[in-house]
């Protein structure tokens, strides 16, 4: 009997103690329409603004006709494109050069589809225009690339390699490689690779302003982009118009936060990522998902003329949660919590049993928790009663715990 009485207790407490936990979120969105174990969920755009950056305080609570609280687990995916690569084994059966250039030969196995070749020097400071060629005999020869520009740029302000030759696949069993160089290039390695990339569930946000300006003094250009909400992005494109060369050094940097001040905003920015625009190649610029509000480019010219910059683009993939609802309940959404840390669920350990199709859920609008500052005297009163309830459950516990204790000693003592 006083088994079950502390069962029955410690029931009490869980319950409590979950709802205590969920009072510590800001928003809740209803989630409608279920009616399997399983479900989808993908989440809508306008929510990432009161999320945490790293999506720790997501939970799934519901709420069962016999009023018990649960909490359903999930897995995130983020559809962000996936890229796969796959090194191909050759032989390098040819070195020469004649008057033209220098000549390197591989031999590869029948059959074997190659559409990259990542090349090392160990010579620096070059620009050439290579030609790659492909054989099946080595006799006859079939241009794959031509006039295709390498660059190695190496100085007290970049150290910047643009070495890798990309191609449709090819099955020849011999490729061939002509540098026109008048000295020894010194290639000191390549690789021949089959590279894959399955797309991801790309967006582009709109960008509401956007702000050039050239800072003289420090000879950069500042670049301010705005957006009407907050975005969950993962890539940023440059699109530059000028049709010259360059090389610049660029940092991407966001909001940290801003203070208000006589003269206006001032904002605290910190670094999402450092690269090289080039002229060579898409300047596609690829980090981590974050939530975005404000961001500033910052270019490089150093005593280059400043690039004419057409455009912006934001990318960001779509974020979705697999779910497993195992009991009955009306179920919610919450989000909004600074203190939360990442949940722990078993499922994500056993991604494999989820269905590969699952229904999509939609979600209610945002609703926004009581704010502690305004909460009325009655419900300060009621969570007052909610501790005052732990607090006798937890005396009881430990009453029936001394009691089965002394029971138990009195018995060894007879």
């Amino acid at each position: 009997m006083k088994s079950r009485y502390i069962v029955f207790l410690l029931f009490i407490l869980l319950n409590s103690l979950m709802c205590a936990q969920i009072e510590k979120y800001k928003y809740k969105r209803e989630i409608l329409n279920i009616n399997e174990t399983w479900h989808r969920l993908e989440l809508p755009d306008n929510m990432f603004g009161n999320l945490e950056d790293n999506l720790a305080d997501i939970r799934i609570y519901g709420i069962t006709p016999y009023k018990d609280t649960v909490e359903a687990p999930y897995f995130l995916k983020e559809n962000v494109p996936q890229t796969s690569v796959k090194k191909i084994r050759f032989k390098t059966i040819n070195k020469s050069h004649d008057k033209n250039g220098y000549y390197y030969t591989f031999e590869l196995k029948e059959g074997v589809s190659v559409n990259e070749i990542e090349l090392d020097f160990t010579r620096k400071n070059f620009d050439w225009q290579v030609r790659l060629e492909g054989s099946s005999d080595s006799k006859e020869w079939f241009t794959i690339l031509d006039d295709y520009r390498i660059v190695s740029i190496v100085n007290d302000f970049t150290d910047f390699q643009f070495n890798k030759l990309s191609f449709s696949s090819s099955k020849y069993k011999y490729l061939r490689l002509f540098i026109p160089a008048t000295k020894n290039p010194r290639l000191s390695s390549a690789a021949l690779v089959q590279s894959s990339t399955l797309d991801g569930e790309g967006k582009k946000y709109p960008v509401k302003n956007f702000y050039v300006t050239e800072n003289k003094k420090y000879k950069t250009t500042e670049i301010e982009v705005d957006f009407d909400d907050p975005v969950r992005a993962g890539k940023v494109t440059i699109n530059i118009k000028s049709d010259f060369d360059y090389y610049r050094r660029v940092s991407i940097k966001l909001i940290q936060d801003s203070i208000e001040t006589e003269t206006g905003w001032v904002y605290r920015y910190g670094k999402l990522l450092i690269g090289t625009l080039n002229s060579l190649a898409t300047n596609d610029f690829n980090f981590k998902s974050t939530t975005l509000k404000k961001m500033l480019v910052s270019i490089e010219n150093n005593d280059n003329e400043p690039l004419d910059i057409e455009s912006i683009e934001v990318t960001g993939y779509k974020h979705e949660l697999n779910v497993r609802f195992a009991r009955e309940a009306t179920y919610y959404l919450f989000y909004g919590n600074e203190m939360a840390l990442l949940p722990k669920y078993d499922i994500v350990r056993f991604q494999d049993q989820i269905p590969a199709r699952l229904t999509a859920l939609n979600l209610g609008d945002e609703e926004r928790m009581f704010d502690r500052k305004n909460i009325p005297p009655s419900a300060i009163f009621n969570k007052f009663w909610l501790w005052g309830v732990m607090v006798v459950v937890i005396v009881l516990l430990a009453w029936f715990s001394l009691k089965m204790l002394n029971g138990k000693h009195s018995s060894d003592d007879g």
